[in-house]
């Protein structure tokens, strides 16, 4: 993995870092060595996946990344 990506579990914690426990997001990009917008992309994922779980499921399928198999 390069460093400028999150790993799955990094970006569910920085988002719950983010929007539960208030901890703002260049603080969290910084202790992961990231930009700040990668953990913007883990906290936009996870409010889709909140509102919408159907959504979120398909957006990850179309992805490529996951399959439903």
């Amino acid at each position: 993995m390069s460093e400028a990506s999150l790993s799955p579990e990094q970006r569910l914690r920085a988002a719950v870092a983010h929007l539960s426990d208030g901890i703002e997001q260049y603080h969290i990009a910084f202790l992961y060595g990231v930009n700040q917008g990668r953990v913007a992309e883990a906290c936009k994922g996870l409010r889709i996946a909140a509102q919408d779980p159907k959504l979120a499921m398909e957006l990850l399928l179309a992805s490529g990344k996951f399959s439903d198999d």
